[in-house]
C-alpha cells in the first residue's frame, strides 16, 4: 500500500513538474489588442510612447522623443583670400557665436519575437523628425567687441568654395540639419513592449540611417563641398558632419499596461 501511495505521489509530482511552465508562460503571454503606455531614456532625448500587441510575436509602438541642450560662445577664424574682411574693417574679425542642439523626433516602430513568449526581439521602423542645430553669432574684433565698419565701407559677405554666407549688420544665424526627415531604424532588444504584468521593462540597441546632413542660412542651402583646408575650424566640421550617416541608439523605457 505504501508503494501504491509512493508511485502515486510521483506521478502526480511529475505532472505538475509538467504543468508548471506551461503555466508560467501562460502568465507571461500577452493579450492580443493589449495597450501600454512607456517612459523612455534614449540617446535622442527622452520621451512618451504608446505599444498594442499585434500578436504574442509582433507589437506596434509610436512615440515621441525631445532633446535640448546650448553651448557656451565659441570663436571660429574666417577665410578672407580676396581681402573683402580686411578692407571692410581694417582687419580680419572672428566670428562668434554659440548653438544650440534640438532633437525632436516621433517614432514608428514594430517589434518581432521569435520566440511567441520570448523577450528577445527585434525591430524596425523609422525616426520622423529632426537632429538639428541653431548656431546664432556675429562678428568680433581682436579684443572680443562687435566688430565696427570703416567709414563708407558696407557689410561683406564671407566666401568659400564659392559658397557666401552674408554678414549684413555683422551677424550670421545658421541652421544645420543632420539627416533626412524620415530616418529608417532597425535594432534588437530585450523585452516585451505590452506584458500580462501590469509594469514592464525594454532595453534596446540600434542604429538610425541619417543620410546627408544639409546646411543653411535663412532657408537656402549651403553647401560647404571639400575645398576648405584654408578654414581648419570649417574642414574639421566639414569631414566630421560627412562622415555621420548612421547614428547609434540605446535606449531603455518603463512601460504601464493599460488594458
Amino acid at each position: 500500500m505504501k508503494r501504491q501511495n509512493l508511485i502515486h505521489v510521483f506521478w502526480v509530482a511529475c505532472a505538475m513538474a509538467l504543468t508548471l511552465p506551461l503555466q508560467a508562460q501562460n502568465e507571461e503571454s500577452t493579450p492580443i489588442g493589449g495597450v501600454s503606455l512607456a517612459l523612455r531614456a534614449s540617446l535622442s532625448g527622452v520621451g512618451l510612447e504608446a505599444a498594442t500587441a499585434l500578436s504574442n510575436h509582433f507589437f506596434a509602438r509610436a512615440g515621441v522623443d525631445y532633446f535640448g541642450i546650448q553651448s557656451s560662445y565659441f570663436d571660429v577664424a574666417l577665410p578672407d583670400k580676396k581681402d573683402k574682411l580686411y578692407d571692410a574693417f581694417g582687419y580680419v574679425p572672428d566670428y562668434h557665436a554659440k548653438g544650440k542642439l534640438l532633437f525632436l523626433n516621433g517614432r514608428l516602430l514594430a517589434d518581432y519575437h521569435p520566440m511567441a513568449n520570448g523577450i528577445f526581439h527585434l525591430t524596425a521602423g523609422a525616426y520622423i523628425g529632426s537632429f538639428g542645430a541653431h548656431v546664432d553669432g556675429y562678428l568680433v574684433d581682436h579684443n572680443g567687441q562687435p566688430a565696427v565698419l570703416k567709414e563708407g565701407r558696407e557689410w561683406p559677405v564671407v566666401e568659400f568654395d564659392d559658397q557666401t554666407i552674408d554678414m549684413t549688420d555683422g551677424r550670421a544665424n545658421l541652421d544645420l540639419e543632420l539627416g533626412n526627415i524620415i530616418k529608417p531604424y532597425v535594432g534588437i532588444g530585450l523585452g516585451r513592449a505590452v506584458t500580462q504584468r501590469r509594469l514592464g521593462y525594454k532595453v534596446e540597441l540600434g542604429v538610425i540611417y541619417l543620410g546627408p546632413y544639409t546646411l543653411k542660412q535663412d532657408g537656402k542651402s549651403i553647401n560647404l563641398g571639400s575645398n576648405t583646408e584654408d578654414v581648419p575650424e570649417i574642414d574639421d566640421a566639414h569631414r566630421i558632419l560627412s562622415n555621420i550617416k548612421w547614428l547609434p541608439m540605446l535606449s531603455v523605457q518603463i512601460s504601464y499596461r493599460i488594458f
